[in-house]
């Protein structure tokens, strides 16, 4: 087949749907497509079919300072059988009044409601010959026990980093620093802390608040939801001290003694507390039992919230164990 064949062949079939397309042939097989769908749809309306509508449900005469296990639902799923003209109107034109539950007619305590006695209600606003087949949920758990409360700290939880040439100045502040929660007893005897949605915090540097939500705690309500969190920091500078070895675990009857017999301590400290800093707040202490090759790795103990980035200097040192000489 040439290209000349196939391109009068084309333009021939595009002249005949032209033909076609500005007729009246069109206009009478639109017609007749729309009477058999309008048929086939008539005749598919008239078949039983299931379907799930929508019920509002409302709470009556629920007591203030209730405590409820589960969300109560705000509505019902309900599914229905009959033929698809109902069915249409339920799912598309009929809006449904709330089916209203009276709390007040239940004592203190947990209840389970079964959904299926209000089944009669729900027949009353659809047809006759429509079946109700289920209800979703089919069980509503009521517990009206007493709320308490009861105060605990709140904790942030935050992962900071401190802009280059600056510390951070103490703890993360909170505000407020407690919060009321609100439950039953046996709930709130299990929890110890409130703490706060995890939040990133990169390159602070002088003072910076954020307010930071609360994570929520299932079956407890908040006085409040959301703190205030201060990170202070300043610039810093560097400080050296020096500090005498301290020994633990010599042997009984033994002295050691370390080469040097002090070390420098050079750390990070912001500047307001540059001169409150000295070599007395910090100890540094050899343990013989750590003794590896004829040398002590040093540990130190010191402000660790003030100082940063510690380096001892030097790290590990020589030793020797001598015998104490007897006393004559």
């Amino acid at each position: 087949m040439n290209r000349n064949y196939l391109s009068a062949l084309l333009k021939y079939e595009y002249e005949k749907i032209k033909r076609f397309a500005t007729s009246k042939d069109l206009l009478v097989f639109l017609f007749f497509l729309a009477v058999s769908a309008a048929l086939w749809t008539l005749r598919a309306l008239h078949k039983n079919y299931e379907t799930v509508i929508t019920v509002p449900v409302t709470y009556e005469n629920l007591p203030s300072g209730i405590a409820s296990k589960n969300s109560l639902p705000e509505t019902f799923r309900v599914t229905v059988n009959d033929d698809g003209t109902s069915l249409f109107r339920y799912r598309w034109i009929q809006d449904f009044n709330a089916i209203a539950i009276d709390a007040g007619k239940y004592a203190d305590g947990n209840h389970n409601i079964s959904t299926a006695v209000f089944e009669s209600e729900i027949q009353k606003q659809i047809k006759s010959s429509t079946k109700i087949l289920r209800i979703s949920p089919s069980l509503i758990e009521l517990d009206l026990s007493e709320l308490t409360k009861r105060t605990v700290p709140v904790k942030a939880n935050t992962s900071i980093s401190i802009a280059q040439q600056y510390v951070q100045c103490g703890e993360v502040e909170i505000e407020p620093r407690e919060v009321t929660l609100y439950g039953t007893r046996a709930r709130l005897d299990t929890i110890n802390e409130a703490v706060t949605l995890h939040k990133v915090i990169d390159n602070v540097k002088d003072t910076l608040s954020t307010e930071i939500y609360l994570k929520a705690i299932p079956d407890v309500t908040f006085a409040f939801n959301k703190v205030t969190c201060t990170i202070k920091t300043e610039p810093f500078t560097e400080k050296t001290v020096k500090v005498d070895i301290a020994q633990d675990n010599v042997p009984a009857g033994y002295k050691l003694r370390t080469f040097p017999s002090s070390v420098e301590l050079k750390f990070q400290i912001g500047m307001s507390k540059y001169k409150t800093i000295n070599g007395h707040h910090f100890t540094v202490r050899a343990d013989y039992e750590r003794a590896v090759n004829n040398k002590i790795q040093l540990t130190w103990d010191g402000p660790k919230e003030t100082v940063h980035n510690v380096m001892v200097t030097p790290a590990a040192v020589d030793f020797i164990l001598e015998k104490n000489e007897e006393k004559k």
